[in-house]
């Protein structure tokens, strides 16, 4: 066997050993101890480190400084569009809170708050609003029933006597003379050939004659001769008056829920609007305003409406004290045939078990009354207006 020299083998180990697991670049040199040179591949890892380093800067510094100031600075978009108005749209009084609803983050305060009158969140005083002080006449004409209690004001107990409002806006006691006396018109909204009377239906001293009278076309009270008017038609005789003849209807009102007349002050006619469905409440229970219409002939648990004629037509009407001396006598009783109803109503007052007060505007528009014979009186417009009701009489 032939030896090989001692210096070549001791040459042989140091490269393989060099050579044993070490990686090698492209170049097939071998790097040792983890020492590189410029062009070695661990520079080009280094020079993409670096790279990285440079991405990692950048979104840590564009994603926190961007987020912290628009967050911590605005909160609430910048536009100043959208700022949250805690009272918009609230009435003086109401409550409202600080926070915005879609703010999560804000911890609204346990203190009642309310909106005041400049419109501002603030605690809860009680008397943040001026109050307004209840006036019984208020909207109402000399003549009309008016009552010195709030509404609501359950504590205040009312006087029996029947009060009505006077020519000043108070309400006092009813004498049957607080307004002005206007000169009696026997034809006043009567038609040519309608029958009157020459004596006012509240002058009891006043003695009537005993010959029938009409109305001429001079809207004169006159004997009735038969031929005062120049045209005489199948309808000369029918009950219904003249057309808009609810103008001359001064005393109105109402009570329940609904139910509103206008009558004439010698109690000969009256028109009696009867709503169901029961509206007051539905107001309260919607906490507003609502709006309702119906078309004639309705079914009768929603609208009638009907004209009474006869004496003392209305005596009824929202009263349960009944005049036994002067009873109803009704002659004639017209629905309408045609027409609509719009109805406004407001809750006013605490709703309670026994009533649901509601202040109500209500018109009639083309509304028509129709006799057994197809003659006809017209109802163009007329309106209630802001009358109180809701209210159970007794």
């Amino acid at each position: 066997m032939r030896k090989r020299p001692i210096t070549a083998l001791i040459a042989a180990s140091i490269l393989a050993l060099s050579a044993c697991g070490a990686p090698t670049d492209d170049n097939g040199i071998i790097g040792t101890n983890g020492i590189t040179d410029g062009s070695s591949s661990e520079d080009t890892d280094t020079s993409g480190t670096d790279t990285g380093d440079t991405g990692t800067d950048t979104g840590t510094d564009t994603g926190t400084d961007t987020g912290t100031d628009t967050g911590t600075d605005t909160g609430i978009p910048t536009d100043g569009t959208d700022d949250y108005e805690p009272c918009e749209g609230l009435s003086c009084g109401e409550s409202c809170q600080l926070c915005p609803p879609d703010d999560l983050d804000c911890a609204e305060t346990g203190v009642v708050k309310a909106c005041n009158e400049a419109g501002e969140c603030v605690a809860d005083t009680g008397d943040l609003c001026e109050e307004t002080e209840y006036d019984p006449c208020a909207g109402k004409a000399c003549g009309e029933s008016c009552q010195l209690c709030p509404p609501d004001d359950l504590d205040c107990a009312e006087t029996m006597e029947i009060k009505a409002c006077n020519e000043a806006g108070e309400c006092v006691s009813d004498t049957g003379d607080l307004c002005e006396e206007t000169e009696y018109d026997p034809c006043a909204g009567k038609a040519c050939g309608e029958s009157c009377q020459l004596c006012p239906p509240d002058d009891f001293d006043c003695a009537e004659t005993m010959e029938i009278k009409a109305c001429n076309e001079a809207g004169e009270c006159v004997s009735d001769t038969g031929d005062l008017c120049e045209e005489v038609s199948a309808c000369t005789d029918s009950p219904l008056p003249a057309d808009n003849f609810m103008s001359n209807l001064d005393w109105t009102g109402g009570c329940g829920d609904i139910t509103l007349y206008a009558a004439s002050p010698d109690g000969t006619k009256e028109v009696y609007l009867f709503l169901g469905q029961e509206l007051c409440q539905q107001a309260h229970d919607a906490e507003a305003s609502i709006t309702r219409s119906f078309t004639l002939p309705a079914p009768t648990d929603e609208a009638q409406l009907t004209l009474n004629l006869g004496s003392n037509v209305n005596h009824a009407t929202c009263n349960d004290a009944l005049d036994w001396e002067n009873p109803i006598i009704i002659d004639h009783s017209f629905s309408a045939t045609s027409g609509t109803i719009s109805v406004s109503a407001t809750p006013d007052g605490e709703d309670v078990e026994w009533a649901s007060p509601a202040v109500v505007t209500v018109t009639i528009t083309d509304v028509v009354f129709t006799d057994a014979n197809g003659c006809t009186s017209t109802i163009e417009s007329y309106t209630w207006t802001d009358v109180y009701v809701g209210w159970m009489m007794g």
